[in-house]
């Protein structure tokens, strides 16, 4: 398990606190969280989150992905990120590499809730990692398509960075929980109970399928360990 630093989109809830504290000063909290622990917990984040809104990016976002982008480079921990819509992919990379980072740093998230092969295989053809991460959200997008476009970019040569997961939400309250009633399959452990026999009977071979859950992951993480400055 490993815990993570970072915000979420503005629309998504933006402390006053965040919006106000210079920049540097977000660095040093993302980078203390990281090297020292969260609070008092002794819990270290070994990943920096990032968030942008539907089709654009905002002010107050574009501040918090550039503290994060330079807290994962002074700290060598990855980054992964949310979109909403799969929009602002490509500006997320942009920010990244701003920032003197790899794009093989960057996990671009919740891209698999568009079915647009030709967007997939944009971000991968730069370097980046394509989150195919909400499997079992149905009511983004079926698996059926989920499935399709992961052998897709499979087919199309990108099987090493592509990164899957089901995206989902342990505990929910209040009106959000009534999601989990709607889509009974989005549950932790929904990819290795159904999605990978899907991914066999698609005609993903156990190579295949041992790259996506096993070696992509830990390269990711590599990546970051070895890239501390600049783009190399």
């Amino acid at each position: 398990m490993v815990c993570a630093t970072g915000i979420y989109t503005e629309t998504g809830g933006a402390p006053e606190l965040f919006r106000d504290t210079p920049l540097e000063q977000l660095v040093d909290l993302y980078v203390q969280e990281i090297e020292d622990g969260i609070g008092d917990t002794g819990i270290r984040a070994g990943v920096v989150k990032i968030a942008t809104g539907l089709n654009e990016i905002s002010p107050y976002e574009r501040k918090m992905i550039t503290a994060g982008a330079r807290a994962a480079r002074a700290t060598r921990v990855p980054i992964i990120s949310h979109t909403e819509g799969a929009t602002c992919g490509h500006e997320q990379v942009d920010l990244v590499i701003k920032e003197g980072l790899s794009p093989a740093r960057l996990l671009v998230g919740h891209l698999g809730d568009r079915d647009d092969h030709d967007l997939h295989s944009a971000i991968a053809r730069r370097g980046a990692y394509v989150g195919l991460d909400r499997f079992g959200f149905a009511l983004e997008l079926s698996d059926t398509l989920r499935v399709k476009n992961l052998v897709q970019l499979v087919r199309a040569g990108f099987r090493d960075q592509i990164l899957i997961s089901a995206d989902s939400c342990t505990c929910l309250l209040g009106p959000a929980a009534r999601i989990k009633e709607q889509m009974p399959e989005w549950e932790v452990s929904h990819v290795f109970k159904r999605v990978i026999p899907q991914l066999r009977s698609a005609g993903l071979t156990q190579e295949d399928i041992d790259a996506i859950v096993a070696a992509n992951p830990r390269r990711f993480f590599a990546n970051a360990l070895s890239q501390r400055d600049g783009n190399t």
